[in-house]
């Protein structure tokens, strides 16, 4: 089963300790980006749009920062390993693993496929059910690499908070998810089965997460990368 395979490969590479450190700094995000955007005395709408837009800032240095410190690579720009497919944004690497970030607008909902998804779900051909994508040369990745995303769904009763955070691997073609899973029932997974790690040994674990800070005003960012939570009333996602 290419889920058991996905979770194995996860579970070997990424340390429990780093997937812990991400949800905890997803959740931190959203929290301070809402009370800031409530701070400001927004509501409704424009407090999910401001809190949207915040807090994908937040996640997307905390992420840089988390992998740095628990000893993964930090992949800025460039081309996904073994392919000639560009990516732009930040991606955060743990041997095998490739993670990203990205919003959904309800739980267990595809995100919107920017050009950086579209092309690192690519690399998930191996696992998914297509064996030929359009553009993708080499039509495999000539590196053993899956690309995953972590999800994060905003609660709409409550600016400050997330209903959910998952992990996501997307179909090659974006149709659909490979595995999708709540972070902290995957967490569960490993002590629950053995891990076989890299040949290279043990990889570092990850350092308790820093406070979060937000300047006083923060401008709205407008970038090629992003999309609304929702079509209506969120913020900004990558």
């Amino acid at each position: 089963m290419e889920t058991q395979k996905i979770a194995d490969l996860i579970r070997a590479d990424v340390p429990r300790d780093v997937l812990i450190d991400l949800a905890d700094a997803a959740r931190a995000s959203r929290k301070l980006a809402g009370e800031h955007a409530l701070g400001m005395g927004l509501a409704g709408k424009s407090a999910n749009r401001i809190a949207g837009m915040a807090a994908h800032e937040l996640m997307e240095l905390r992420l840089c920062e988390l992998t740095e410190a628990a000893g993964g690579l930090v992949l800025e720009g460039g081309c996904f390993p073994g392919t000639t497919l560009r990516s732009y944004q930040s991606l955060c690497r743990y041997g095998r693993v490739l993670i990203g970030k990205a919003s959904i607008s309800e739980i267990g909902a595809l995100p919107n496929p920017n050009m950086t998804r579209a092309n690192g779900a690519k690399l998930n051909v191996p696992y998914g059910s297509q064996t030929y994508l359009e553009g993708l040369e080499p039509q495999a990745p000539t590196e053993d690499v899956v690309y995953m995303l972590l999800l994060t769904c905003r609660d709409r009763n409550d600016v400050k908070s997330l209903a959910e955070v998952a992990i996501g691997v997307l179909e090659p073609d974006c149709s659909g998810f490979v595995m999708y899973q709540k972070v902290d029932r995957f967490l569960g997974s490993y002590d629950a089965a053995p891990v076989v790690r890299d040949p290279s040994g043990d990889r570092p674990r990850s350092a308790t997460p820093a406070g979060l800070s937000l300047k006083p005003i923060a401008a709205p960012f407008v970038g090629g990368e992003t999309e609304p939570e929702d079509a209506d009333d969120s913020g900004r996602t990558g």
